[in-house]
């Protein structure tokens, strides 16, 4: 299921997993810029879509098994950024 998270961005809700999937395709970046947008200036490092083929483009995975604290400061820095 898709949940609306920013005008720009969704996420897949997952089913029962750690991994949480984060569309970026309404945001318009190549690939090359999403990650430059991430890592620079969000400070965070997800798996790109390019690992998972044509069908994963614009897609990349937020690995939530981590302490809650960090994966908070992540999601929170990347919203204030959109």
């Amino acid at each position: 299921e898709k949940v609306d998270a920013k005008p720009d961005l969704n996420l897949i809700e997952p089913g029962g997993a750690y991994l949480i999937w984060l569309d970026f395709r309404g945001l318009r970046l190549s690939g090359q810029e999403l990650d430059e947008f991430l890592v620079k200036k969000a400070k965070i490092w997800l798996d790109e879509d390019r690992k998972f083929g044509a069908a994963g483009e614009g897609f990349y995975r937020l690995n939530s098994a981590c302490p809650r604290s960090g994966l908070v400061k992540a999601v929170d820095r990347l919203i204030a950024l959109l």
